[in-house]
């Protein structure tokens, strides 16, 4: 009788405390239904305030029924103990207390207002334990906190769902374990910060996130395995795409490649680097950026661009392809180091 006289007065108190909620929510009836039902198996475990407390570590919210929408949305059912048995066994410990040290551990301090950001960021196709491991390699830091802070001084952003979105949208991949496969694959580079940090060492730059989006918009690609094809297709040399761009900014000397890149395609005339090039080595008939940068270095000592620039504005023409078939008919000569050895060696002569 005492256990019995118990579960009532817990039952009472947690509908008592239902019902105070209620009166603060707008929530229609339906919302509030489940989270009656929800409570009904609650009833005699623990009460209403050990729940609502629960609910506000894992969503950072106060009403119940905004919490409990976000649960909703995380986890695709109404059902919260799946959830709960979930950061039970990610956590290893019992209890509310458990949970919420655990909340903290895995956004790096900063709690319950951004749990939800990392719980959906790392729970697509996999676990969320599977992911944290994945995620942890990926960044190749020993601990998930350490990883997050690392990840986001580098990127430059603050939420973690966006930096893993970003992500899967330059490798084109849906989870963590093949984009950190593409990264060691295409750049070969043991993980994600490795990556980063020669990004910036080569570009100069401190969003090397930007860096690669530029290069898929310059490329006219929709991942970084495709682009990466187009940069290491500029050479015949073996070479990864951040060896070909770094020996590409220190042969021309020129310390911006999305700049070059970008101008390379509006000398041309083309939509994307690929055409851009094609183009490129149909004129000169040079088919490696080096043996062409060194060719044209030996006649000047003008960069590549600023000599296509030139050849440009002398011929009063919007191409590079169409200054060629100016100069061509005026020379009469075919050859594109043909005519411009012909010139070269009558400067030399009147020199």
């Amino acid at each position: 009788m005492p256990d019995q006289q118990q579960r009532e007065e817990n039952h009472n108190q947690n509908r008592h405390t239902l019902d105070q909620e209620q009166e603060s929510s707008n929530d229609n009836g339906s919302d509030q239904q489940e989270m009656r039902n929800t409570l009904n198996k609650l009833t005699g475990f623990t009460d209403l305030r050990v729940f609502v407390r629960l609910l506000r570590i894992l969503t950072g919210e106060t009403n119940v029924y905004e919490a409990f929408k976000i649960i909703k949305h995380l986890t695709g059912h109404s059902d919260f103990d799946g959830v709960f048995e979930m950061l039970q066994r990610i956590s290893g410990r019992k209890g509310v207390e458990g949970v919420n040290r655990q909340v903290h551990k895995l956004t790096a301090g900063a709690g319950p207002s951004e749990f939800p950001n990392v719980y959906e960021a790392l729970s697509s196709e996999i676990g969320i334990g599977e992911a944290i491991v994945e995620f942890r390699d990926l960044v190749g830091k020993k601990t998930f906190s350490e990883a997050i802070l690392f990840i986001k001084q580098f990127t430059g952003f603050s939420s973690l769902r966006v930096i893993v979105d970003k992500l899967y949208q330059l490798f084109g991949k849906t989870d963590l374990e093949h984009v950190h496969t593409e990264i060691q694959r295409i750049f070969h580079e043991e993980n994600i910060i490795t990556l980063l940090r020669n990004v910036n060492r080569i570009t100069k730059r401190r969003d090397p996130l930007i860096v690669f989006s530029g290069l898929l918009g310059v490329t006219q690609t929709y991942n970084l395995s495709d682009c990466s094809a187009v940069i290491t297709g500029l050479t015949f040399k073996h070479l990864t795409p951040l060896e070909v761009i770094e020996q590409i900014q220190t042969e021309t000397e020129n310390s911006d490649i999305l700049d070059f890149f970008n101008k390379l395609v509006s000398l041309t005339g083309t939509k994307s680097l690929r055409l851009a090039w094609n183009n490129v080595v149909d004129i000169t008939g040079k088919n490696d950026i080096f043996v062409l940068v060194t060719t044209i270095k030996s006649y000047t000592s003008a960069d590549i661009i600023h000599f296509f620039q030139t050849l440009r504005k002398i011929t009063n023409t919007t191409t590079i392809n169409l200054a060629v078939v100016k100069i061509r008919e005026l020379l009469r000569v075919k050859g594109f180091f043909e005519w411009i050895d012909n010139i070269y060696k009558i400067v030399q002569i009147g020199m």
